[in-house]
């Protein structure tokens, strides 16, 4: 636990393993699975961390991600499941659920896609105008994209796939400093973001409780987006995720750490509720 005298120092440089490991929040490292198969099918669930500028305080786990994948192994197309949770500061929720059709190739290039977003109330109450379905597609270099709004189409200058599609298509990727990946990103499944690019860093090691830790490193860089850090195993698993100063951390409990923070969320918006209204509930 940090001493009240440090619980303001300020981290000072761009996240890495080691350093969430300093600030607390990164804990245990799952263990590598040899039965992994990133080609197969599998599902990992991600703690979503954010820090907001100090090493021990108001570091928050506000979501999760849980992404799932099934479908044939080998050249044939593969789906993608997701279901992302967010928390805001008055315990209200944001529910993002998709469905994705993907090609097995080295970025997970979409096909198709259907995505509702939700938007539940403090009370848990569908806010029905924050409410979208989204039916996408991508054929002959355009993305098409129907809603609730209306049908949209842009155009695209290469490949394209999702920031969701990569947390499964890295784990497809040789261990290989030579073969860089280029492709066009649809943040979100809604906003297009050319000229990324991945590229594999090498071996990142550093010191655990459990003593030295090695992890395999990949960034993607390209226009509108701030650089992506993933981590793998040595079976390929993705373990962590940094981009800016949120951290997506492989953990079984993610769905009971972000139900806790929930519950004080909500704690916190009826204590202020009540100093509002003066003790009064409506």
């Amino acid at each position: 636990m940090a001493k009240k005298s440090d619980s303001r120092a300020v981290v000072g440089s761009a996240l890495s393993p080691a350093m969430l490991l300093k600030m607390g929040v990164l804990g245990k490292i799952p263990p590598p699975d040899k039965d992994f198969r990133p080609d197969g099918a599998w599902a990992n669930t991600y703690r979503i961390c954010t820090c907001h500028g100090y090493l021990h305080e108001n570091n928050d786990n506000p979501g999760f991600l849980r992404i799932s994948r099934t479908g044939p192994k080998g050249k044939a197309d593969f789906s993608l499941s997701v279901l992302q949770k967010i928390v805001h500061d008055d315990a209200a929720v944001c529910l993002s659920e998709a469905e994705m059709s993907c090609a097995t190739d080295r970025s997970a290039t979409l096909r198709s896609w259907k995505m509702s977003s939700r938007f539940l109330d403090h009370d848990e109450k569908i806010v029905g105008e924050l409410t979208d379905e989204q039916d996408g597609r991508v054929k002959g270099g355009a993305i098409r994209i129907k809603t609730s709004s209306g049908t949209f189409d842009r155009k695209t200058g290469g490949p394209v796939t999702s920031d969701w599609d990569m947390f499964e298509a890295v784990q497809r990727m040789e261990f290989d400093v030579s073969r860089p990946v280029r492709f066009n990103l649809l943040e979100g499944l809604t906003l297009n973001k050319g000229e990324q690019k991945l590229r594999y860093r090498g071996i990142y090691t550093f010191k655990s409780g459990d003593g030295r830790q090695t992890l395999h490193w990949f960034t993607q860089i390209g226009h509108g987006v701030l650089p992506y850090d993933y981590y793998l195993d040595r079976y390929h698993r993705l373990v962590l995720v940094i981009t800016g100063p949120r951290s997506y951390i492989l953990d079984d409990n993610a769905e009971d750490i972000v139900d806790t923070h929930r519950k004080e969320k909500l704690r916190q918006y009826r204590q202020k509720l009540e100093k509002m209204t003066g003790g009064k509930r409506s």
